[in-house]
């Protein structure tokens, strides 16, 4: 029976999704493309302790109170001073809504290198994750010291939520160092929210120096299936069952994006008009876990990573928030002035909220500022992202040879070298398996020409935030709009990563199963699928034919004079490196001359358009 559900509800899933992304209007559901959980396999091989092993003790247990809202966590794991490592639970802030604070405990099938328990059979089921406190010492407490843990719960939400045999469990550890259930909540008829609840510490059996505590679930071990959340516990004595309310003010969900459209995009783009790439304001949720009014002030900053160099940022003295309630605030944005020097930019900014949390009496000896600062970070380097570099799930055409093209707009003629990629594993190990990268041309808003076309192995990046770079042996001219994505070549899918939480590449997203795009209107996330700009001195493709090739500029490179040779040209427009017109002229014809002197040395773009369509050729100017 457990067999039987995991792969009827399992394909239930997938077919749901596909009639959600792809819609009703199409003769099959099952030829086009579906999401998938991912896993994320490790290139080396890390021992894992186990993180339910009661010898694993320290010499001291922790003192009361302990708490932990996961806020301090550091590469997506739980903080080493409380929890034993090798647990396998993602510390993050994007699988759920609706959290007490900034980042819950994430539970489901992929073990603490992010690699599924289970990779070769799908539908096994076991215990999964295990989030085992390091040992608390009650040696002193007693049974009417009113100990009382708290959490907060919630069952998989945005994905993966868990079915009826699906189960997590908190476990308490005596003195005789054996685990006793003390909790358990199974997935049946589990609902969105997270719940508060409290558990009583009463016995004498839990009063000694290496108490301890863990939450273990069970589910499908061969990836992000059945997830859970644990958020916010707090273990002290002196508490009561009305003890439901904290001092603390909290942000929560992650801030809004920076750019417009993108979440990265090169500098040399961002600099043609940063008004026109930077939003106007951008959000942030506050919350009080408290049942009384408060206030807050917050500021917000903008800096860049690199050089150090501070912007312009926005905040407000004074903002009233109810009791137990969320408040929704904006902060003005504005475009940062890059300079002419500047190559790349790593534009960070940070909300923070301005309170007496650090003088909390609801948890003596703890500091709640710890949640009042949320940061994010807008890259302007070489590359354009709609995602915001993790990935909840996985994307994947589902028929051989069938084609995926994410659009990209250009602020000015350019050339791409190739792209950063996130492929992560689904069921099977496709390392190595080939695959084909494709970059097409635009015309009434479908992909047109292809310019140009290279296979290549696949290889994991190793976790769900890296990509992995496939460059082409030569770099592809394109002028505005431009199309890149993959061609399945073989019947194993490619597992792409996809951001749930990022909509700027929702409306994107193309798919062509034989002779025809079709727009992939109901996606509404962003494929981790990034091109970047190519490098200097790279090889050049005009994006024109040989056979269609209707001329070019000489000498190249060029002094300052250059004559056309070839066909008619109805006009050409000059750009430099930066995307900025620099000049350009009317209709050429074969012999003509183009004089450019008076522009400085470097690299220029001229766009030429033709009766044939329009393309580009780079020119050095000596």
């Amino acid at each position: 029976m457990k067999n039987l559900k995991a792969c009827n509800f399992k394909n239930a899933i997938v077919i749901v999704f596909l009639f959600l992304i792809m819609g009703t209007n199409l003769p099959s559901v099952f030829a086009q493309i579906k999401l998938v959980p991912i896993g994320f396999p490790t290139s080396q091989s890390v021992e894992i302790p186990l993180a339910d092993t009661p010898g694993a003790q320290r010499q001291q247990g922790i003192d009361l109170p302990f708490f932990d809202d996961f806020s301090m966590a550091v590469d997506g794991r739980p903080h080493s001073q409380l929890w034993q490592s090798g647990s396998g639970v993602r510390i993050n802030n994007t699988l759920t809504t609706g959290q007490p604070s900034i980042n819950v405990a994430t539970f489901d099938g992929l073990n603490a290198n992010g690699a599924p328990y289970n990779f070769t059979n799908p539908l096994v089921q076991g215990f999964t994750d295990t989030l085992s406190c390091l040992p608390i010492n009650l040696s002193a407490k007693h049974a009417s010291d009113s100990i009382y843990l708290s959490y907060y719960w919630q069952s998989g939400e945005l994905i993966e939520k868990p079915d009826s045999s699906d189960y997590i469990q908190l476990e308490f550890l005596d003195k005789d160092l054996q685990w006793h259930i003390v909790w358990k909540q199974s997935g049946y008829q589990t609902d969105h929210v997270f719940h508060h609840q409290f558990i009583a510490i009463k016995e004498d059996r839990w009063m000694h120096a290496n108490f301890r505590f863990r939450f273990r679930t069970f589910g499908r071990s061969s990836g992000a299936y059945d997830m859970w959340h644990i958020d916010y516990l707090y273990l002290n004595s002196k508490r009561s069952l009305k003890d439901i309310y904290i001092r603390d003010l909290a942000l929560t969900h992650p801030l809004s994006a920076f750019l417009k459209n993108y979440r990265a995009m090169p500098l040399s783009h961002y600099r043609v008009d940063p008004s026109r790439f930077t939003e106007k304001e951008i959000s942030a949720e506050i919350r009080n876990l408290y049942n009384n009014e408060n206030r807050t002030a917050w500021t917000l900053q903008v800096r860049d990573e690199l050089s150090g160099k501070q912007f312009a940022g926005d905040q407000e003295g004074s903002s009233y928030i109810g009791p137990l309630q969320t408040l929704n605030k904006r902060a003005k944005l504005r475009p940062v002035e890059p300079m002419l020097s500047d190559t790349a930019l790593r534009i960070k900014y940070s909300f923070k909220l301005e309170t007496s949390d650090n003088q909390n009496p609801s948890i003596p000896s703890i500091d709640l500022t710890r949640n009042d600062t949320l940061s994010a970070t807008a890259e302007l380097s070489d590359f354009f992202a709609y995602d915001d570099g993790s990935a909840e799930y996985g994307i994947q055409v589902n028929q051989k040879l069938g084609r995926v093209a994410v659009r990209y707009v250009l602020a000015h003629p350019d050339t791409i070298g190739g792209v950063r990629m996130s492929i992560l594993p689904f069921n099977k190990n496709v390392a190595g398996l080939s695959f084909t990268l494709q970059l097409w041309s635009n015309k009434g808003g479908r992909p047109d020409v292809l310019l140009a076309q290279q296979a290549f192995p696949a290889s994991y990046s190793g976790n769900e935030q890296a990509l992995k770079e496939y460059a082409f042996s030569k770099a592809i001219a394109v002028t505005d709009t431009f199309y890149v994505g993959w061609l399945q070549v073989s019947e194993q899918p490619l597992t792409v990563g996809y951001d749930l939480n990022s909509v700027y590449g929702a409306k994107q997203v193309l798919y062509n199963l034989g002779n025809s795009w079709v727009a992939a209107d109901n996606l509404r996330g962003s494929i981790m699928l990034r091109p970047f700009l190519a490098r200097s001195g790279a090889e050049l493709i005009t994006g024109v034919k040989a056979t269609e090739s209707v001329g070019y500029f000489y000498p190249n490179p060029a002094p300052g004079l250059l004559q056309w040779k070839g066909d008619s040209l109805d006009a050409i427009e000059i750009y430099d490196s930066t995307g900025r017109r620099v000049g350009g002229n009317g209709a050429m014809r074969t012999g003509d001359f183009l004089d450019f002197k008076e522009l400085s040395a470097g690299m220029y773009y001229f766009k030429c358009y033709h009766a044939k369509g329009i393309y580009v050729q780079k020119i050095l100017k000596q």
